[in-house]
């Protein structure tokens, strides 16, 4: 079976994550592929010290 790995990369609110993965996780186990979400966001949040996290704020600032 093949797999795929679905992961949201840009900083976002935390407490409205994009529903975007959900509904591409769907369509892909609708099409028999093995999926995982892993949300990155989430994970830089759980592992980052506040200062590194607020870094990562004005870096994605700056983009856009």
């Amino acid at each position: 079976m093949k797999s795929i790995l679905l992961t949201s990369i840009p900083k976002y609110d935390l407490s409205a994550p994009p529903a975007a993965i959900g509904v591409l996780q769907g369509i892909a186990k609708a099409h028999k592929l093995n999926t995982s979400v892993f949300d990155f966001n989430l994970y830089l949040k759980q592992n980052l010290s506040e200062t590194e996290w607020e870094d990562v704020q004005v870096y994605v600032e700056s983009l856009g």
